[in-house]
């Protein structure tokens, strides 16, 4: 079963999520947030491709999707899921740090970044299906 259009859905319902943790300064929410609907996005694309796409890195799967698709990626994608991979671990465990917890790491900048790259990657995800 082909649940292609329910990921998409749910990748634009998680960035709207993150924008909301943003304005409420759980900037860390918000980047691991940022990274989850970018995930969902692509793997809403392989779908619609009959292909699957395992695990949680946004780069491996952007290589994927390139080599076994034959999808041409847009400008800085790569660079942009590779920046959105950092978010997957160490925004959520205290253990990604030396000392202190996730939230005294992130900041509003690093949110904003975050989801811009997200935002990008959704749109260009979107752009694919109405080819």
């Amino acid at each position: 079963m082909n649940r292609a259009k329910d990921w998409l859905t749910q990748a634009h319902y998680d960035i709207q999520a993150a924008e909301s943790a943003r304005q409420s300064g759980f900037h860390e929410w918000a980047c691991f947030m940022a990274q989850q609907a970018s995930e969902k996005a692509l793997k809403a694309t392989a779908q619609n491709r009959n292909a699957v796409l395992w695990g949680h890195s946004l780069k491996e799967m952007l290589m994927a999707l390139k080599e076994n698709c034959e999808i041409d990626l847009a400008d800085n994608l790569m660079e942009r899921a590779r920046n959105l991979d950092k978010y997957y671990i160490i925004a959520r465990y205290p253990n990604g740090f030396n000392t202190g917890i996730p939230h005294d790491y992130f900041g509003e900048k690093d949110s904003e970044d975050a989801i811009n790259s997200a935002k990008i990657l959704i749109q260009w995800c979107d752009s694919l299906e109405t080819r």
